[in-house]
């Protein structure tokens, strides 16, 4: 049996976590077929939960994780206002950021 490292098993997961998000663009995807994308995709966060908590209790230096976490989350946050002035005619709206979610997650931890 193969065995996936972390990198790959995350890869996949994001991979995964774009599937929930087509939801988003309106008449891109049938809505059958975004109820099953939901459905499948709901281990994502538990693992990235997870992987989290696994990189917490393994880093040398948690204030530098907790630092890149909300970097990631400010720059998530920055593409998230970009792309919502852009399609904002369009009736779309992104409001997701997993990264702020990890980093309070890591903040409450310590």
């Amino acid at each position: 049996m193969k065995s996936y490292n972390a990198y790959q098993l995350k890869l996949a997961m994001a991979g995964l976590m774009v599937l929930d998000h087509l939801k988003i663009i309106p008449d891109f995807i049938p809505d059958q077929l975004a109820l099953v994308f939901h459905l499948a995709t709901r281990c994502v966060a538990v693992f990235f939960a997870y992987m989290l908590v696994e990189g917490f209790l393994h880093t040398r230096n948690v204030k530098a994780y907790l630092l890149r976490l909300y970097g990631a989350a400010g720059l998530m946050a920055t593409g998230n206002t970009l792309l919502n002035s852009l399609y904002q005619s369009k009736g779309i709206y992104i409001s997701n950021n997993i990264f702020l979610t990890l980093a309070v997650g890591l903040t409450m931890l310590i």
